[in-house]
């Protein structure tokens, strides 16, 4: 009997206990009612969510908690109606301001054949004057079912893209963003013609008549997108401004509709740079951003300049720039990945190195002066080995105190693995990209090179390196449930067939690398990307549990609600 009273008080105890966590001195601003929360730990609780000033300032553990001191009735109340909450997604690479541009401008990623693209080319061309230039992005041959009757090296040519638009001038880069196909009237304005030589690092491709076929890979790239950069230079400064704000909002209302809070923008200019801290200035950004500066802008910069800069934005909390960005190589798609052995499909060729190593070494010197992150864009064997060897020469034992980053790290020499697992790089990597790749990876590299060394997550965790995971936007869709699905899965959404499943994540890995470990690896963790007291608000609530549903629903899931800093971004509604 005495057992049975102590238990009863003990439960009486514990139970007063919950409900003493609230502070009737406390004033709240939101209160979120019976959240099914996703916890640290990666479990999930049946709670309550009380925030103030931006930060989770109490977590209560019971849903039917009814709270009735003044202060807290007077906060703003969302009923989450047992609906997932968890972090807000963080995307740890992706390219911002490009986001919002192929939200503005023509967007081929969901395109099926050259010939939608070129009826797109044909709709745009009839609504605007003469002379004006037509961009868009996103086209990718490989992911066709039917190919168009006339490619050269597996891409389509300019002459019928020509034929619908010969009074407007047409640049439409890659899905991967390492190349572009221009009309007759883009290469006519940069001067591209038979006597045209390819540049250090990029390929001008031309027919066997010797005339160029349209398509520009990795550095070659400039030829074309110099002209419409001197066409960009009719705008006046106002207009270019205007344009830039609606790019920077148009990509501001895609990450927020899908769920994200943070975004680290891989590779900005120093005026954009200015830009955006002088917006996070006046609280007018409406997320958080990590940026990386472009190792141009690093170099080309005086030194006191950015150290002022750096440090003026090292403890901003909506836009950081402590990052830079630089590239070794190109992308698998174009074949601009640079690889040890030839590519499979493309005996004699191995890719391309775009930016010289000496440049590189003189970013990641500059970088360790100033106490800043590097990361460098890899994705062939021969590029990651390279970056790798820059890492340990500039750095060494320092680069995991650092935390230096591979961007992508995705064909990786099994050597190299375990080069990245003791000097502690982070791999960051984008899961979307192996079942994006899927269908012609085998084809680029042969199965034996894809088994050992392509997109190896597990791999990689396996030997305890830290792994960030992003989407690559506008390169893939930014949507974070496609991006889950595809890691934890390895299948493409048009398919049931696994690529390589020995390498997919546990469902509670996948979300602790979106939100935990993507905030370490911007050297944010101890803030944000947990549901924890004293963290910041920034949280979603999902229609979907994503810990339990069914794999084929991960992809559909909905964004109830999106808060930055405790402050609503988005509804469903």
């Amino acid at each position: 009997m005495r057992i049975i009273i102590l238990a009863l008080c003990l439960f009486i105890i514990s139970s007063c206990n919950k409900t003493q966590n609230i502070n009737p001195q406390q004033e709240y601003d939101l209160w979120i009612q019976r959240a099914l929360v996703l916890l640290p730990n990666g479990t999930t609780e049946a709670m309550d969510v009380l925030i103030k000033d931006g930060e989770i300032v109490e977590l209560v553990p019971n849903p039917d908690l009814k709270i009735t001191d003044s202060k807290v009735e007077d906060a703003k109340v969302i009923d989450a109606n047992g609906n997932f909450l968890m972090p807000g997604f963080i995307d740890a690479h992706a390219h911002f301001i490009s986001l919002g541009k192929n939200k503005a401008n023509l967007d081929f990623l969901s395109t099926t054949s050259w010939e939608e693209v070129v009826t797109m080319v044909k709709e745009k061309a009839a609504e605007l004057p003469k002379g004006e230039w037509i961009v868009g992005r996103g086209w990718h041959q490989e992911k066709w079912p039917n190919l168009p009757n006339e490619m050269i090296e597996g891409f389509p040519v300019h002459e019928e893209l020509s034929k619908i638009s010969p009074d407007h001038p047409v640049m439409l880069t890659h899905a991967s963003g390492h190349g572009l196909i221009a009309n007759a009237k883009a290469m006519e304005l940069a001067q591209v013609n038979a006597n045209s030589k390819s540049p250090d690092g990029g390929v001008v491709l031309f027919d066997k008549k010797g005339q160029p076929t349209g398509i520009f890979q990795e550095n070659a790239m400039s030829l074309i997108s110099r002209a419409y950069a001197e066409n960009q230079k009719n705008k006046t400064e106002d207009d270019l401004v205007k344009e830039w704000l609606n790019y920077l909002r148009l990509a501001e209302e895609e990450c927020l509709s899908q769920g994200i809070t943070t975004v680290h923008d891989a590779s900005i200019s120093f005026n954009d740079a200015l830009k955006f801290k002088d917006l996070a200035n006046k609280n007018e950004l409406n997320l958080r951003l990590y940026a990386m500066l472009s190792d141009h802008a690093l170099q080309n910069t005086p030194l006191q300049t950015l150290r002022d800069h750096v440090e003026s934005t090292r403890e901003d909390r909506f836009f950081t720039n402590t990052a830079v960005k630089a590239f070794v190589d190109g992308a698998l798609g174009s074949r601009g990945a640079w690889l040890i052995e030839d590519y499979s499909d493309l005996p004699g060729y191995k890719g391309e190195n775009v930016t010289p190593f000496e440049s590189l070494e003189k970013t990641a010197e500059i970088a360790k002066e100033l106490d800043v992150q590097v990361c460098i864009h890899a994705i062939g064997d021969r590029g990651n080995r390279e970056v790798i060897d820059v890492f340990e020469k500039v750095a060494g034992d320092e680069i995991g105190e650092r935390r230096w980053r591979i961007e992508h790290a995705q064909h990786l020499n099994p050597t190299d693995i375990d080069r990245i697992a003791d000097l502690n790089i982070i791999a960051s990597m984008q899961t979307v990209h192996c079942t994006s790749d899927a269908p012609y990876a085998v084809k680029r590299l042969g199965e034996k090179r894809v088994e050992e060394g392509a997109y190896v997550w597990q791999t990689l965790l396996n030997k305890n390196v830290h792994i960030a995971n992003g989407t690559d936007a506008p390169i893939e869709r930014i949507n974070p449930f496609e991006n889950l699905y595809a890691a934890v899965t390895r299948k493409r959404l048009d398919s049931d067939e696994a690529f390589y499943p020995n390498q997919k994540m546990s469902r509670e890995k996948a979300l602790e690398i979106y939100t935990q470990a993507n905030a370490f690896a911007g050297f944010q963790e101890d803030w944000k990307g947990k549901i924890e007291k004293g963290y910041v608000a920034d949280i979603v609530i999902l229609d979907t549990n994503l810990l339990t549903c069914e794999e084929r629903d991960i992809p559909n899931t909905k964004v109830l609600y999106t808060l930055v800093d405790g402050q609503i971004k988005h509804t469903a509604e």
